[in-house]
C-alpha cells in the first residue's frame, strides 16, 4: 500500500458522525487483534475503518493512540514490502517513547522493529503558531513539529472541541486546510499566534532607546559646556545613565524583533 495514498485518505474530510476516543480505541484494538494473528487482509480492512474514523475524531487524540495508529500502518506497509514501514514504526516510538512490542516478533518483523527503535528521533523544526485555539501533534501541545516522520496534527478550537484532524506524511502533499492552520497569514499587521508581549516589548524598547538617546545627548551637551566643577560629576552620571537606557532599549528591541519576525 502506498504511504502517500494512505496519508491522503487519513487526511480526508470526515464523512460520518463524530467519534470519541473510546470509539477510536475500539477501532485500534480490532486492528491490533488482526495484527497479532498476522492476518494482513483483515488488518487492511481494519485500517480502512480507521481511515474513515480518524478525521471524525471529536476529542484530542492521546499520544498512545497516535503511536498505535503509526505502528499499525507501519506493519501494514511492512506486509506489502514497503521500505517506509520502518519510518512509520519509528513515528510510533516518537509518540510513545519506551513502548515494548510483543516478544513474539520473529525474523524480518523483529529486524524491522529493531531498526525502527534504533532510529534517532528527529528534532522538531517547523513553527506552528495556531489559529483560534491550540495545536496538538501526536496528542501533545506543540509549537514545533517533526519533518522527517509521519505525524498527526489536530486543531483544537478555543472552546476545546477538535476542529480538524490530519495525518501528515512529510513526503506527500500537506492538505491545504492543514497548511492554513499550521502557517496562518499575518493579519492586521500582527502575525497570528505571536504573543502580544513581544509587540509591547518592541514599543517599550523604542521608548527606552529614544529616551536614553535624548538624555545622553542633553547631558553630554551640558557636561561639555559646564563651567562649574560641581556639575561635572552629576552630568557625567546622567550621561552614563542615558547611554545605559539606550543600550537596554536596543537589546530589548533586538530580542523583540527577532521573536516577532520568526
Amino acid at each position: 500500500m502506498s504511504v502517500l495514498l494512505l496519508a491522503s485518505a487519513l487526511a480526508s474530510s470526515c464523512g460520518g458522525p463524530s467519534v470519541d476516543r473510546e470509539g477510536l480505541d475500539r477501532s485500534l484494538g480490532d486492528a491490533a487483534v488482526a495484527l497479532d494473528r498476522l492476518d494482513w487482509s483483515d488488518l487492511e480492512g481494519r485500517l480502512a475503518l480507521l481511515r474513515s474514523l480518524l478525521p471524525c475524531l471529536g476529542e484530542p487524540i492521546l499520544p498512545g493512540q497516535a503511536a498505535e495508529a503509526f505502528r499499525l500502518v507501519g506493519w501494514s506497509l511492512f506486509s506489502a514490502g514497503d521500505p517506509d514501514a520502518v519510518r512509520w514504526l519509528a513515528a510510533g516510538f516518537r509518540a510513545q517513547p519506551g513502548f515494548a512490542h510483543s516478544p513474539a516478533l520473529r525474523g524480518p518483523m523483529a529486524t524491522a522493529w529493531a531498526d525502527a527503535s534504533s532510529l534517532p528521533m528527529v528534532a522538531a523544526e517547523a513553527d506552528l503558531p495556531g489559529v483560534g485555539g491550540a495545536l496538538l501533534v501526536n496528542g501533545l501541545p506543540a509549537s514545533r513539529v517533526p519533518r522527517a516522520e509521519p505525524w498527526i496534527l489536530q486543531h483544537v478550537a478555543a472552546d476545546g472541541s477538535v476542529a480538524s484532524t490530519w495525518l501528515i506524511d512529510p513526503d506527500g502533499p500537506i492538505p491545504v486546510s492543514a497548511a492554513v492552520v499550521a502557517h496562518p497569514t499575518p493579519t492586521s499587521g500582527v502575525r497570528a499566534g505571536r504573543p502580544v508581549i513581544w509587540w509591547v516589548a518592541s514599543g517599550v524598547a523604542l521608548g527606552l532607546g529614544t529616551g536614553g538617546l535624548l538624555a545622553a545627548r542633553a547631558t553630554k551637551s551640558a557636561y561639555d559646556t559646564s563651567q562649574s566643577p560641581d556639575l561635572i560629576v552629576p552630568n557625567r552620571i546622567a550621561g552614563i545613565s542615558g547611554y545605559s537606557l539606550l543600550a537596554v532599549g536596543g537589546g530589548l528591541g533586538a530580542v523583540a524583533v527577532l521573536r516577532v519576525g520568526r
